[in-house]
């Protein structure tokens, strides 16, 4: 009886130890994302598609349409050559403008070159810059 009792534990105690390693690494999956310049998103768009995606690349000056009353922004992002349309709903930094620098956490379509925007980073290159006047 006493041996019983000791397989039962040790099979409760592996079956937790699966489940938790199942749990953690599904939940990794989940939560992957390619980091990607639109170059690498243009040669890899298949690859990529209905992927979680993160790119870096400029709002193209004049894109930018707000929705009137509400917090849901249209833009396109571009690095001059390429360019991708962003849908984005939420609250934007106060340095979210035309030309400014942005980083864009989305699901990637690649049919319609769009990303569904679920996070939206601002850059400001100037803060990071030495001073002029300083060594």
């Amino acid at each position: 009886m006493r041996l019983r009792a000791r397989e039962i534990v040790i099979g409760a105690l592996s079956l937790g130890i699966l489940l938790i390693g199942y749990l953690v690494f599904s939940g990794m999956r989940g939560q992957q994302q390619y980091y990607l310049h639109l170059d690498e998103l243009e040669r890899m768009a298949a690859e990529v598609d209905g992927k979680g995606v993160r790119i870096n690349a400029r709002v193209e000056p004049g894109s930018i349409r707000k929705a009137p009353q509400r917090l849901v922004y249209d833009f396109a992002v571009t690095d001059g050559q390429r360019r991708v349309t962003v849908h984005y709903e939420g609250v934007v930094s106060d340095m979210f403008k035309d030309g400014i620098e942005v980083v864009v956490e989305g699901r990637y379509d690649a049919r319609r070159n769009h990303i569904e925007a679920t996070r939206l980073l601002t850059k400001c290159p100037s803060k990071y810059q030495a001073d002029a006047g300083r060594p």
